[in-house]
């Protein structure tokens, strides 16, 4: 796949996402806790789609998280369903974006 064929298939699929999204709490715990997700840190969420982790990262405190995800529609998702200060959402290729700043941990889920 391409990268437009990766944004077209993701940003088709953006809608219904967290509708299919199965949830393990015990699973999340167990990779924010390997990646280090506590309190003040600054979190990388690579391919943070709708942003199902947001919530998450902000309920161990984290200081701050940068959403980075390729698809519009996704990243569009992200934006509008969580409005706090902490919480910035990017729109590209994680590769390529010029990013803001440097991170305590990186998350990368799915």
């Amino acid at each position: 796949m391409n990268k437009r064929e990766i944004i077209a298939y993701f940003d088709a699929r953006a809608p219904e996402w967290d509708a299919r999204m199965v949830r393990s709490d015990s699973k999340i715990a167990f990779i924010l806790d390997a990646a280090g997700v506590r309190p003040g840190v600054s979190v990388l969420d690579v391919a943070c789609g709708t942003g199902v982790l947001f919530g998450d990262y902000l309920a161990r405190d984290a200081a701050r998280v940068t959403g980075v995800d390729i698809s519009p529609e996704m990243a569009r998702i992200a934006v509008s369903k969580l409005r706090d200060p902490r919480v910035e959402v990017l729109c590209g290729d994680v590769e390529e974006l010029p990013l803001p700043r440097r991170y305590d941990c990186c998350v990368v889920y799915n």
